[in-house]
């Protein structure tokens, strides 16, 4: 059984009440702001603390903000939350799990086969084949006008052509599956 509650009529039980809270007048600089520690209960706020309460303040609604856009934005189909993860592995049978991926991944085929509802859609998939073969195209024409013969041309283009254009494709898919680029919610972004 809990113990009863102490008498309130009892001198060694004192009930304060809190006193109601008065939201300070956003255009006044004059706020009771710590008046024990200050000493003067309508002190003006300095440039700092003004900013300091400012700062706060902003982080407290971009971090609302970020919560409502989140809201409304998360994938809501498990199966293609599992896709962008980077799940590979679906079925016992290797060969659906090969057409899943490649229709996931590959520049190609992912340009017409994707997932409806995945967050890289494909026309935006279309534009970074584009800009990735532009940006290949780029690279071969430097090293042929880079490169003293026909031989050496062909070595800069096959290893270091390939290694630059496969960190190119990478990093433009990193840039355009991030969650802080997907439908404008700042998913990476810190509160």
């Amino acid at each position: 059984t809990p113990p009863p509650p102490p008498d309130p009529a009892s001198p060694a039980v004192v009930v304060t009440e809190p006193e109601p809270a008065v939201a300070p007048d956003p255009a006044s600089p004059v706020v009771a702001a710590e008046p024990a520690a200050a000493g003067k209960p309508g002190r003006k706020l300095s440039f700092k603390e003004r900013a300091a309460s400012k700062k706060k303040e902003l982080g407290k609604a971009a971090a609302r903000a970020k919560e409502a856009a989140l809201e409304k934005t998360r994938i809501k189909d498990p199966f293609v939350e599992r896709l962008f993860d980077g799940c590979v592995v679906w079925s016992q049978d290797w060969k659906r799990d090969l057409w899943l991926f490649l229709k996931t991944y590959n520049a190609f085929l992912s340009s017409v086969f994707v997932h409806p509802d995945h967050p890289y859609s494909p026309s935006e998939r279309r534009v970074g084949l584009a800009v990735t073969i532009f940006f290949a195209v780029g690279v071969v024409f430097l090293f042929e006008g880079l490169a003293a013969n026909a031989e050496a041309a062909a070595l800069l283009n096959l290893i270091l052509g390939a290694v630059l254009n496969t960190i190119f494709g990478l990093f433009y898919r990193y840039a355009v599956e991030c969650p802080c680029v997907q439908r404008g919610a700042p998913a990476c972004m810190p509160p």
